[in-house]
């Protein structure tokens, strides 16, 4: 998986530690997954990575006429607290 595109927001103080983000991931999938079978084998590999790792709400939304998944999710990466927003894309 690569990185496409990485928006950082500015530090809003020296003390700042973490710096909101976008980001947009690109990585090839097998022909026949769909994007129910991707997001759903996607959210334990989150997991893997995000300490205290929960799942707030998942849904779906339809952006420029394409069918999307996204994820709501809380954790810990070291001493900052996360709450984000994952939307998932074929």
């Amino acid at each position: 998986m690569g990185c496409a595109v990485i928006s950082l927001s500015p530090k809003e103080n020296n003390a700042d530690q973490f710096r909101e983000n976008v980001n947009v991931a690109v990585e090839p999938l097998p022909g026949d997954m769909n994007l129910h079978d991707y997001f759903e084998k996607s959210i334990p590999n989150v997991a893997k990575v995000i300490t205290d790792f929960q799942v707030i709400e998942k849904g779906t939304a339809t952006i420029n006429d394409h069918e999307a998944s996204w994820l709501i999710y809380s954790g810990r990466m070291g001493t900052i607290i996360l709450k984000c927003k994952q939307y998932y894309m074929i």
